[in-house]
């Protein structure tokens, strides 16, 4: 019996442990988000001023730009859908113990 509960002891700590690093990355992001959406802005805004007249020399740069684009709403899509999948599922766990 102290061997189970030790272990299920043992199990949810861990959970809490990596729920309150989660919590830590998501207070940390949102924390240097904005510093990163002026500096990302004052990017695309130099870019967008100087590439028309060296579209070459700014070709890549502007590809990587938008590869790294895609990626974050690919992702975002991702977590979006997970999320609404694990909420679906819960509610329908939550029915199915109601019924």
């Amino acid at each position: 019996a102290l061997s189970s509960a030790n272990k299920k002891f043992e199990t949810l700590y861990s959970q809490k442990t990596k729920s309150i690093a989660t919590d830590e990355k998501v207070r940390h992001t949102r924390a240097i988000r904005a510093d990163i959406t002026t500096v990302y802005t004052q990017l695309v805004g130099y870019i967008n001023a100087v590439a028309p007249a060296n579209q070459a020399t700014y070709k890549t740069i502007i590809d990587s730009i938008n590869v790294v684009i895609s990626d974050v709403k690919a992702t975002a899509a991702a977590e979006k859908t997970r999320e609404e999948t694990a909420k679906a599922k819960a509610d329908k766990a939550v029915l199915g113990a109601a019924i």
